[in-house]
């Protein structure tokens, strides 16, 4: 049987970027942490509502990237 995680892992790690393998029940994982962090967050004022408030001016010196995806990817 031909195993393609060993392949991806050398792959990800020769990339100019950090990256990693990742199946499906990872990426549900992940999804269920973020989720979770997010439901148990007590701090009103998130990185999302900071950017979508422009609380402190912030649309002056973030990047365009982090208005769409509001520090989530870097």
């Amino acid at each position: 049987m031909f195993q393609v995680k060993p392949i991806l892992e050398l792959v990800a790690h020769k990339l100019p970027f950090a990256a990693k393998v990742v199946s499906q029940q990872m990426l549900e994982k992940m999804a269920k942490e973020e989720e979770r962090l997010e439901q148990e967050n007590l701090n009103p004022y998130t990185f999302k509502y900071v950017v979508q408030n422009s609380l402190g001016g912030c649309h002056n010196w973030i990047s365009p990237y982090d208005r769409r995806w509001f520090g989530k990817y870097l």
